[in-house]
């Protein structure tokens, strides 16, 4: 009977060590499995922040290109509103702008009296303008004004 009994513990510890080994191959399996998971999502969290550093180099790159355009066509602009009329009777300008609190004022070039107040802050417009704004911008004529400002306001 001590054999039999000797013989169903041993059975019974071996069979215990059985499920233990096969329960610790499953966990550090898993957890290996696991690891090489986290490896693959990290790999690709960082394949997709450099596309998107690089989108992002590429927005900024055509919104400069934008700038650029839209600064080009403001010189453009500029050089039309500055030609003087065929007439002789404008050869002086007639309104200038300045500003005036940080806000573009249109002011009659004869008189230096405020001719009128805009919303427009000096802040917003492209550097090369608020240089011209301390200085005073000419304009030739009243349609010439609103031209402009029409092409800044918002």
């Amino acid at each position: 009977m001590k054999r039999t009994r000797s013989i169903c513990l041993l059975f019974i510890l071996a069979a215990i060590l059985i499920v233990v080994c096969f329960w610790f191959g499953f966990l550090f399996g898993k957890e290996s499995q696991y690891q090489k998971d986290m490896v693959a999502i990290t790999e690709a969290n960082l394949e997709i922040a450099a596309l998107t550093q690089q989108s992002s180099q590429l927005s900024k790159t055509v919104e400069e290109q934008k700038a650029e355009l839209k600064l080009s066509q403001d010189k453009i602009a500029l050089q039309e509103n500055h030609t003087l009329p065929a007439s002789s009777e404008h050869a002086q300008p007639q309104f200038y702008l300045k500003e005036a609190q940080e806000y573009v004022c249109v002011f009659v070039a004869a008189t230096d009296e405020l001719y009128f107040e805009t919303d427009i802050l000096v802040s917003e417009l492209p550097f090369e303008l608020q240089e011209d704004m301390q200085i005073g911008l000419e304009f030739y004529d009243l349609e010439s004004v609103y031209t402009f400002l029409e092409n800044y306001s918002s």
